[in-house]
C-alpha cells in the first residue's frame, strides 16, 4: 500500500473514498485513478507492471519492446526504466539489435536506385512536383516528402514523380487522430532526384529568403507553365 500527501480522492471498485491529510491506493488492480488538487484524472501503474519494465530494460529490452510486451507506449517504458543500468547480457542483446537494425535499415533505403530523369526539361508534370514541394513538400539531401489532407492531390503528386522520375513512394502514412481530417504522407529516397530538384531552387522552404519561383518558371515561354505552378499554389493554400 502506498500513501500519498494532499488532498486527494480515490476510487477504488465501485465506491469513493476521500482523505485531507493522506489517501490510499490499492495496489491489488493493475491501474489505480486519483484525482489530484486540480481534478484531472491521473493514471499510475501499479509496482507489478513497473518491476516487470524495469527487468526487461536490465535484459536489454528496448523501449518499443518493452511497450509491446507490456502493451503501454514508448514513452511510459522510457520513464520508469530510463535509469536502469543493463546487465552484461543485456548490453549484448541491446547491441545486437540495434546492429540489427541499421543493417536492415541499410539494406531498405541506402542502396543505389535506378532514378532516371525521364523529364530534363520544363514539363507540365514537373512543374506540379517543384510546386508541391514549395508549399506542403520537404526536400532534403536524404528525402523528398510531401503532406496533404487532400488524397487527390496526393495521387497527383505521386503520378507526376513517377512519369518525371520513374519512381515510385518509398513510404506511405496515413496519420488519423480523433476529430481531425487524416493526413496522408508519402517519402522518396534519392539523392539524384533532389540533385535535379534543386537546379530550379536552392530552398524549398517557404520560410527561406532563398525561397522563390524560379527563373525557369517565371520567365519561360510556354505561359502555362506558369499557370500551371500558380493552379497548384493556390488548390495547397485550399486544401
Amino acid at each position: 500500500m502506498r500513501f500519498i500527501n494532499g488532498p486527494y480522492y480515490v476510487y477504488s471498485v465501485g465506491s469513493w473514498s476521500s482523505s485531507y491529510d493522506t489517501a490510499l491506493t490499492w495496489q491489488k488492480s493493475p491501474v489505480q485513478f486519483r484525482l489530484g488538487p486540480s481534478n484531472i484524472i491521473k493514471m499510475t501503474l501499479s509496482l507489478n507492471k513497473i518491476r516487470k519494465i524495469k527487468n526487461f530494460r536490465k535484459r536489454g529490452f528496448s523501449y518499443k519492446e518493452i511497450s509491446k510486451n507490456l502493451k503501454i507506449s514508448p514513452s511510459t517504458s522510457h520513464k520508469y526504466s530510463k535509469m536502469i543500468i543493463l546487465s552484461k547480457k543485456g548490453r549484448k542483446r541491446l547491441n545486437l539489435r540495434i546492429r540489427n537494425n541499421l543493417i536492415k535499415f541499410k539494406r531498405e533505403y541506402c542502396k543505389i536506385k535506378r532514378v532516371k530523369v525521364r523529364h530534363k526539361k520544363l514539363t507540365i508534370e514537373k512543374t506540379r512536383v517543384i510546386s508541391h514541394c514549395f508549399w506542403d513538400g520537404h526536400v532534403s539531401k536524404s528525402t523528398i516528402r510531401y503532406t496533404n489532407t487532400s488524397i487527390s492531390l496526393i495521387n497527383e503528386f505521386k503520378n507526376d514523380m513517377f512519369k518525371v522520375y520513374g519512381v515510385l513512394p518509398d513510404n506511405e502514412l496515413l496519420i488519423s487522430k480523433n476529430g481531425r481530417q487524416p493526413l496522408y504522407m508519402i517519402d522518396y529516397y534519392s539523392k539524384m532526384i533532389y540533385d535535379d530538384l534543386i537546379k530550379y531552387s536552392p530552398s524549398f522552404s517557404t520560410k527561406s529568403n532563398e525561397s522563390s519561383i524560379p527563373n525557369q518558371i517565371l520567365f519561360c515561354n510556354d505561359k502555362n507553365i506558369l499557370k500551371e505552378f500558380l493552379r497548384v499554389l493556390w488548390e495547397e493554400a485550399l486544401s
